[in-house]
């Protein structure tokens, strides 16, 4: 009876091992969603112009390096496919739902833009900024019917955009592009956004839309001297460019 009575015991507790292991790995350490997605919530994205090195003599003033005319918005899901905003609202200026403080070298860019969107967890918020408009232009040709047309988040990573000349002249403005950003709990930066439904149905999104210039403008000075104190009336010619 004894040995029965031991069995029994052993055999009850391999099945509790087997239970908590089970429990462990469906619940304990399951991912689970961080927020409930769906809910429309009115959000509020800061954005900001990163300030960029200086590596040579400028051709413009910063204030025009660093202006922002208008910000276009991508909203992708953890799958990276688009989630519109309501009303399809993506294009912001001045008059549609963005707020900016145009800066300069010492003092960049910031801003902000509001829009409704679903509750997501692990979004990607991608920006783009001066799309070529009436009164915008820069060096690359991007409409918002071209981006307009883009559902993943792959097909924004593979799309080209074509420079409106093949030169090295550059208006006033940049092209400008960027992912939101924020602090993860390990100290890192991450790309991966909680956008939080909440009981008032706004909220300001705890991250930053950093946006870089696809390219600088830049002027190029080329001196020469006379290897000879004695030549006089000479002139310098490059013949090649690289």
């Amino acid at each position: 009876m004894i040995r029965v009575l031991e069995k029994c015991i052993i055999t009850c507790l391999c099945c509790s091992f087997i239970a908590l292991a089970g429990c462990t790995d469906d619940e304990l350490f399951s991912p689970r969603p961080l927020v409930e997605e769906g809910i429309p919530t009115q959000v509020t994205l800061k954005y900001a112009v990163r300030q960029s090195p200086v590596y040579t003599r400028a051709a413009v003033e910063s204030m025009y390096e660093y202006q922002v005319n208008n910000l276009y918005v991508f909203v992708f899901d953890s799958g990276g496919n688009r989630v519109w905003p309501t009303g399809n609202a993506a294009y912001f200026d001045t008059n549609n739902g963005m707020v900016v403080n145009n800066g300069n070298e010492s003092n960049p860019t910031t801003g902000s833009i509001t829009f409704e969107v679903s509750s997501l967890n692990n979004a990607h918020i991608v920006g783009i900024a001066n799309l070529t408009t009436g009164n915008t232009s820069t060096a690359y040709t991007v409409t918002k019917d071209q981006l307009d047309a883009i559902t993943t988040l792959q097909g924004l990573q593979e799309t080209v955009l074509p420079m409106a000349n093949a030169s090295i002249e550059r208006g006033a403005l940049f092209l400008m592009t960027g992912y939101a950003e924020t602090t993860g709990e390990d100290g890192q930066t991450t790309t991966d956004i909680t956008i939080s439904g909440t009981e008032s149905g706004q909220t300001t999104l705890d991250c930053t839309l950093v946006l870089r210039r696809a390219d600088a403008k830049i002027e190029v000075k080329v001196t020469s001297e006379a290897a000879n104190a004695g030549w006089t009336n000479f002139s310098f010619e490059p013949k090649t460019w690289q």
